[in-house]
């Protein structure tokens, strides 16, 4: 039944609005990318597993 009920919501839905929740819903997939990205470039550069958290913390405080 929720999952009738959400599919009716989905249909119902303002085009327009669809095509903003579909953009923003792809620019924090491109974000996610990015960051993982970053903290790939930072361990590359510098393999110490032991830094691997400031490096990730270092990537989210840039995004």
């Amino acid at each position: 039944m929720l999952k009738w009920l959400w599919r009716r919501k989905k249909q119902d839905e303002d085009p327009a609005r669809k095509v903003e929740r579909l953009k923003e819903e792809l620019q924090r997939k491109y974000d996610e990318r990015e960051r993982i990205r970053k903290a790939q470039s930072m361990l590359m550069e510098n393999p110490s597993w032991l830094q691997l958290d400031e490096w990730i913390h270092r990537a989210d405080l840039d995004s």
